[in-house]
């Protein structure tokens, strides 16, 4: 049996290096997959070269054509390798165009993740020609998808209601435990050091965690790291600066150097406006970060508030109140740091939640296969 793997239009491997996510995907989901695939086929959307696991095959686009002219003609160039696939895999539901054509032209069936409201996110961000081009692609794709995996019970929910619930699949995303003791962190009344990862964009709402700082009555004492790239990391560096809060911007790193950033904090924050099911903030939990997040659909699945991390809102006065909640109370970041740990290692391991999806998948093409 094999597998075809469609990734996020414009995406690719090594435009995943630039977020550190190429790791993940390859160690991870790939490795998994391949206990139960003989090839797997990742078709990118770049003319690139990238040393994948053996048995993996990097589908390139050696024409070199726009994304949205390649997403049609990409069934069309690489029909030698579809033709072989048993089953096709849609990383992001935005990129199910070139799927569906797949499965007009060689009668392929279509797993495809719904990993957030990507209507809103576009209106999020004014990026009207995604706003308008997402809600085609979620009225042509909940027609043609044969199954969706979505991360969270509001989004199962949601998907519901578009399209039958028997095609609705619940698997939460995952990670590892990076550390496997939880380390005491050194009590230090001078400094305390808070972390978030992220795109520097308004969806992520950086904005608000820099002027939440600034409110706080313990401002002297934090230093905040944010890790990332994007448009706003100029506004936000002058922000600071303006604000006369401590700020760091560091590059995303390779998810395996990860421990490294987060081992020495005290505090994850996750301010976002709208999230899927973040695995950033499960990264922070699975390290015992002490570990805070707004409200958002996924966030407020992961965390119970007061247990393994505290919510909060969007605004900064909300964020402020979290924030020194946990700066000011030493034994209450321990203990979320630990429980929110143990929430890692007992609902969200990564390998245990990719081989059910795997095993799902691996039943679809054999099921197909036996059709034949």
């Amino acid at each position: 049996m094999n597998l075809g793997i469609f990734l996020s239009p414009g995406d690719g491997l090594t435009k995943m290096t630039e977020s550190g996510q190429d790791q993940r995907f390859v160690e991870f989901y790939l490795r998994n997959y391949l206990k139960y695939f003989n090839k797997i086929y990742v078709f990118s959307y770049l003319d690139e070269k990238y040393e994948l696991l053996p048995n993996c095959v990097l589908v390139p686009n050696t024409l070199n054509w726009h994304r949205y002219l390649y997403t049609f003609f990409l069934p069309i160039q690489q029909s030698s390798y579809l033709k072989d696939c048993d089953v096709l895999r849609v990383t992001q539901f935005p990129g199910i165009i070139p799927a569906i054509v797949t499965k007009l032209l060689f009668k392929k069936p279509i797993v495809a993740t719904y990993g957030f409201d990507y209507p809103y996110f576009a209106k999020l961000e004014k990026k009207w020609f995604q706003f308008i081009l997402y809600n085609f692609v979620n009225l042509i794709g909940f027609r043609f998808v044969d199954y969706v995996i979505t991360a969270t019970l509001k989004l199962q929910k949601y998907l519901s209601k578009k399209i039958s619930s028997q095609k609705v699949i619940l698997i939460p995303n995952g990670t590892k435990i990076i550390s496997k003791k939880i380390k005491k962190r050194k009590s230090n009344q001078d400094k305390i050091d808070v972390l978030t990862v992220g795109r520097l964009e308004v969806q992520k709402n950086h904005q608000a965690l820099v002027q939440a700082i600034n409110q706080s009555k313990f401002k002297k004492k934090i230093i905040i790291t944010i890790v990332g790239l994007g448009s706003l990391k100029d506004h936000l560096l002058s922000l600071s600066e303006e604000l006369d809060v401590t700020l760091r911007i560091l590059d995303p790193l390779p998810f395996n150097q990860y421990e490294k950033v987060f081992e020495d904090k005290d505090i994850f924050v996750l301010p976002s406006l709208i999230e899927g099911h973040p695995k950033v903030l499960l990264d922070a939990m699975a390290a015992s970060l002490a570990c805070i997040a707004t409200r958002t659909t996924g966030s407020d699945e992961i965390i119970k508030d007061k247990e393994n991390g505290l919510l909060c809102g969007f605004t900064p006065e909300s964020i402020q109140k979290a924030l020194d909640n946990l700066v000011e109370n030493e034994i209450l970041r321990e203990k979320i740091g630990k429980n929110g740990q143990e929430t890692v290692k007992e609902n969200y391991d990564i390998d245990k939640l990719l081989d059910k999806e795997s095993k799902f998948l691996f039943q679809i093409a054999k099921r197909v296969s036996k059709d034949k």
